[in-house]
């Protein structure tokens, strides 16, 4: 059986196919598409809801290509707030025959905790983060618990918004700004989850980084946190186009990337974590953990 899940954000839509069997899921596709780009004002416009629409028309072209039998579809940020969402929805509803599940804070949490939890051991506490363009989400628990969640009401939109584009950032000004904002109560030692894990490890040649190799199915690198800062440091330095040079699959994917990793290291110096691990895992794991448990 194959099930496709399209994943529609703030900055991009990301359309997943993924092999579901008895022993569980394989990713057989996965693209992100940036120029989707629903925006970060209140009301989503006619052409780009357009631009949207063929791009959701590519994905179930895809879809059918790959013989897939179900298709979930879901959304955050944006579409939580955005005055005309109805009439997104309804556009996307009249070409797919299906609605939208329109995410909240909680569910999206529950999500982003529950698409780890067949790779982490028995009673080990560990976070996991992930940034969109509208906000940030931070859940720590145990496979068996989910302990606590944490919401950071912006994401990579509000920063490049306020502080430049990656070229022109004042690097110093954002650090102080994310150590003011951020307030986390909760430490995680060791498992410290970060996404990018195919950013990081696709620039690994023109943009070295010390790490060692990691415990965790499916997780195969992980980072002390100064190794991190100092890889963090290097992206910082490298003009954009170039890092689009290195990460010719999804130039647009860089022009927040370095933003990410800094939000995530301002986490994890919080928390007190010693160790940074990059995954390709997101909310989408989540939603075929949940599939797999009838719920």
């Amino acid at each position: 059986m194959k099930f496709s899940i399209i994943d529609i954000g703030t900055q991009s839509l990301k359309h997943y196919i993924f092999e579901l069997d008895k022993n569980g899921r394989k990713l057989v596709h996965y693209r992100r598409h940036s120029d989707a780009n629903l925006g970060a004002s209140d009301v989503i416009s006619a052409e780009t809801i357009g631009r949207n629409i063929k791009i959701l028309k590519n994905c179930l072209d895809r879809n059918q290509s790959e013989n897939v039998s179900k298709l979930h579809l879901v959304g955050t940020e944006i579409l939580r707030k955005a005055k005309n969402a109805e009439d997104f929805k309804s556009a996307v509803r009249e070409i797919t025959g299906e609605e939208i599940e329109i995410i909240s804070h909680d569910k999206e949490a529950q999500y982003l905790y529950e698409g780890f939890l067949d790779v982490v051991p028995a009673g080990k506490k560990f976070g996991a983060i992930n940034i969109g363009g509208g906000s940030t989400e931070l859940v720590i628990g145990t496979p068996e618990k989910l302990l606590y969640s944490y919401k950071l009401p912006f994401g990579a939109k509000f920063i490049r918004k306020e502080f430049g584009e990656h070229d022109f950032i004042d690097w110093q000004k954002l650090d102080e700004y994310l150590d003011r904002e951020i307030q986390v109560s909760e430490s995680v030692p060791e498992l410290f989850i970060t996404g990018v894990l195919d950013f990081i490890t696709t620039i690994r040649s023109p943009a070295p980084f010390v790490s060692k190799p990691c415990g965790l199915p499916d997780h195969p690198i992980m980072l002390t946190l100064d190794n991190w800062h100092d890889w963090i440091l290097r992206m910082r330095a490298t003009p954009v186009e170039k890092l689009k040079e290195y990460y010719s699959k999804d130039p647009n994917f860089c022009d927040g990337t370095t933003i990410g990793h800094s939000v995530y290291y301002s986490f994890a110096k919080k928390l007190g974590v010693e160790w940074a691990i990059p995954s390709r895992r997101d909310l989408t794991d989540g939603i075929i953990y949940e599939m797999y448990r009838g719920k």
